[in-house]
Formats: structure tokens, C-alpha cells, sequence
């Protein structure tokens, strides 16, 4: 990055009009990068303003090694093409806000869809195992992940049992339906406190106790899960 102050550049941007210096000038341009720049050599150097229909976009230099390197038909030719250059600069901004609002419309269209996926497997799927792998199908789609699986809240005993599995390439982890756990501690039950989602960005973070039978061993290294604050239960995503 360059500073707004403190280099031709900057001068070039803010006054919209060309900067042509033959020799270094520490006084005029003290930012850090332009000692750096005579560190390495530089002797002089020529700035111009990238005006696109009056509006400025940036600015454009050119430096050379030796001193009086660049003359003032050389600035006015580097204007005329700075013209030129802002035009292309601004349709490449354009271009990629085109490109970012295209991909926000894509993504909100997954997303409406697989929320219709979703309720429809809710209505749909009465036994639990059914309805984790098909939700955790749907969910594939926008949030990789290589295992999924709710737990509920067992009122009476006040642990976490996991209820129903969908393991994906983790198959061979020593995870299985109806271990029982303590919710202190464990991201699952953060989840259900808070009612919010919970990210675990590395497998040290989870509590010893959320992972029972050896399977701490076998937590992947990132996990993510989401907490119902109207239901006991959650949902824990994991990807390797």
C-alpha cells in the first residue's frame, strides 16, 4: 500500500496533476517507502493522475536509476495515456461489482434453495438418522463439511446424547449414536445455551469431555456447529 502523503504518487492523486522530479527530494516525500526507494537507487521519477470523466481512480508512475530521466513532453504523453489507463481501470472496478453482485444473487438463490430442501426433509423424514443425512446432504452444497450430527438435551439426566449420525469420510472414527456427554465444556452445549452458532477453529479448543471413547483423537481439525435457542439440540458439522 501507498500512503495518501509522502510520495508522487500521492501528490499526483491529490492535486490531479502531473509530478515530474529529476533528483530525490527528501524533504518533499518523506514517507518511509520513497527512503526505501532511494535506498535502492532511485534518482527520478514522473507521476500522473488516472482521471476517468473527472473522476480520479488512481495514479500511474514511472522511475528510473538515473536522474533527469523523464522530461516534461514525456509527462504530458504519460497524462494522455493515464486518460486512457483510468478508462480501463474504471471498467475493470465495474466489471468485478458486476461480477460480486452476480455472485451475491447466485449464493442467495443456494441458499433460498436449500432452505426448501431443509423444511421439505423436516416435514418429510420422521426418523432422525434419514433426516441428518438428508439434511446434511442439502447442506454439502454451500457449507462443505465430511460429518454431521445432532445431539439433544436429556432433560431428566441433563447430558448431551448424540442422536443420529451422518459420518461421511469419517466413518472410521470412534464416534456412535448414544454416547452421552456433559454439556460444560463442550461446543454443543455452548450452542444450546447461547442459542447461537459456535465455530471451532482448531481441535485443542474442544473440551476433553466433549469427546468420549477416544474420539478426541480423532477430531478433525475444524469444526462447526449450530445451536437452536428454542429446542435442546444441536447440529455439529465437521470438515478434515
Amino acid at each position: 500500500m501507498i500512503p495518501l502523503v509522502g510520495t508522487p504518487a500521492s501528490l499526483a492523486f491529490a492535486t490531479r496533476k502531473p509530478v515530474l522530479r529529476h533528483r530525490p527530494d527528501f524533504e518533499e516525500f518523506p514517507a518511509e517507502i520513497m527512503k526505501q526507494a532511494y535506498a535502492r537507487g532511485l534518482k527520478s521519477g514522473c507521476a500522473v493522475p488516472l482521471l476517468c470523466h473527472d473522476k480520479i481512480v488512481g495514479s500511474m508512475m514511472l522511475a528510473s536509476l538515473r536522474e533527469s530521466a523523464f522530461t516534461e513532453d514525456d509527462a504530458d504523453l504519460l497524462t494522455q495515456i493515464g486518460t486512457q489507463v483510468a478508462i480501463a481501470v474504471e471498467n475493470a472496478v465495474n466489471f468485478e461489482r458486476l461480477r460480486c453482485a452476480e455472485c451475491e444473487v447466485v449464493r442467495e438463490r443456494d441458499r433460498t434453495k436449500l432452505l426448501l430442501e431443509i423444511n421439505n426433509a423436516v416435514v418429510s423424514h420422521l426418523d432422525l438418522r434419514d433426516l441428518v443425512k438428508s439434511i446434511s446432504a442439502s447442506l454439502r452444497r454451500i457449507i462443505p463439511h465430511d460429518g454431521a450430527f445432532f445431539t439433544l438435551l436429556d432433560s431428566a439426566s441433563g447430558r448431551l446424547r448424540v442422536q443420529a449420525l451422518d459420518l461421511r469420510i469419517l466413518d472410521q472414527a470412534p464416534f456412535e449414536e448414544g454416547v452421552s456427554i456433559l454439556p460444560e465444556g463442550t461446543p454443543e452445549g455452548e450452542a444450546i445455551a447461547s442459542g447461537q452458532p459456535v465455530q471451532i477453529k482448531k481441535s485443542r479448543r474442544i473440551s476433553s469431555s466433549t469427546c468420549s471413547r477416544s474420539c478426541r483423537r480423532a477430531c478433525p481439525e475444524h469444526v462447526s456447529m449450530f445451536g437452536n435457542c428454542n429446542m435442546p439440540r444441536s447440529i455439529f458439522l465437521s470438515t478434515s
